[in-house]
């Protein structure tokens, strides 16, 4: 009498998924550090151009 045993699988990779991996790698590069110095910067940016864009559409309508 033979017996059926199922096949194994094989272990799962040491470090988890492919996520985690990539994960960690963009972590130990720094990538996801905050930087308000640049937030900063692109917000005060962003809200002149925004500023200036009206500026010219009022001037531009008005003439």
């Amino acid at each position: 009498m033979t017996t059926h045993t199922p096949p194994r699988r094989p272990p799962p990779p040491a470090g988890g998924s492919d996520f985690a991996r990539l994960s960690k790698k963009i972590a130990e590069a720094g990538l996801m550090n905050r930087r308000p110095g640049y937030y900063t910067v692109r917000s005060i940016a962003v809200t002149v151009a925004y500023a200036g864009g009206w500026s010219a559409f009022v001037v531009i309508g008005a003439g």
